[in-house]
């Protein structure tokens, strides 16, 4: 069994459509890839990495925000 430590399905940079990772998930498990943790990396990343975990049961949240955000995303400050 294989297990991806560290990707981020919820990325604003790459803008996957969810249609679209649900197939990298489906390639993934088809070349033994079991287990997934998506990791956030501001607001945003958090509430689409949560709905994916509530919907998908083989991908697992870290949680976060990336330090870096905290000097350009004003709903931190």
């Amino acid at each position: 069994m294989l297990f991806d430590a560290h990707l981020h399905f919820s990325d604003e940079f790459k803008e996957i459509p969810k249609t679209e990772t649900i197939e990298i998930i489906k390639h993934a498990k088809e070349n033994k890839v079991e287990y997934f943790i998506s990791n956030s990396v501001n607001l945003k990343t958090i509430d689409e990495t949560i709905e994916l975990v509530k919907t998908n049961k083989s991908v697992f949240g870290g949680i976060g925000i990336f330090p870096t955000e905290f000097k350009t995303d004003k709903d931190l400050k």
